[in-house]
């Protein structure tokens, strides 16, 4: 049953975003390395530095703060969120 959840759900997705399914299959399947592509070709800074701070920062180190007053890796208190503090994911 959770297979066909999941294959309803990138039916959907797929149509949502444009893709046929099988497109999107093909992507998904070249993992981290298909979103770094996708985002270099756009090209946007912030989605690029956002790529950057993801991949190569530990976490809970920017005070980067959003529209709603949250800093990116805090909790909506400006608390630190407990286990991801100082992980990186170029380093799992």
């Amino acid at each position: 049953m959770r297979s066909i959840g999941l294959i309803l759900t990138l039916t959907q997705i797929a149509g949502f975003i444009g893709y046929s399914e099988s497109a999107l299959r093909g992507m998904m399947s070249h993992g981290t390395a298909a979103i770094v592509a996708e985002v270099e070709a756009l090209g946007d800074p912030a989605m690029l530095e956002n790529l950057h701070y993801i991949m190569h920062e530990a976490a809970g180190c920017s005070e980067l703060g959003f529209q709603n007053g949250w800093i990116r890796d805090r909790a909506p208190d400006g608390s630190q969120i407990v286990g991801r503090h100082g992980r990186r994911y170029d380093s799992v």
